[in-house]
């Protein structure tokens, strides 16, 4: 398979998982729910990540790729409600359809982005500027 067609299998297992475990009301807060996305992360980076850039373009597109994925944090946070179950006395969530549209948009926008570095933007990011 190619590098693309397993980047975009990917989003779409990423946006199953989240939107699987995440929306609806009262949904349990396990143990496996919290550790769902590092042991994600543990799984799938390994796959992608050849060697970190240190220096250059490659380091300020990780920077901002960083600095988006905290604030898209941020936003799914606010769009999802922590509380005690009145029942069970347990920690719930609850998360609508903007907590789906946020997460949809995210992984659309991976996807769109994967594309482009095959498709639209073939010469690789550097680490000193070309004249």
């Amino acid at each position: 398979m190619s590098t693309l067609l397993d980047a975009e299998i990917v989003n779409v297992l990423v946006l199953a998982a989240v939107l699987e475990a995440d929306l609806g009301s009262h949904r349990k807060i396990t143990r496996f729910r919290l550790l769902r996305p590092l042991l994600l992360a543990l799984l799938i980076v390994p796959l992608f990540l050849d060697k970190v850039t240190t220096h250059g373009g490659g380091l300020a597109v990780q920077l901002a790729g960083a600095a988006v994925g905290v604030a898209g944090g941020l936003a799914a946070l606010a769009l999802i409600r922590v509380y005690r179950s009145g029942t069970t006395g347990k920690p719930v969530s609850a998360a609508g359809w903007g907590y789906a549209l946020l997460w949809t948009g995210v992984i659309g926008a991976r996807a769109l982005f994967s594309y482009g570095a095959d498709h639209w933007f073939t010469k690789p990011i550097t680490g000193s500027p070309t004249r």
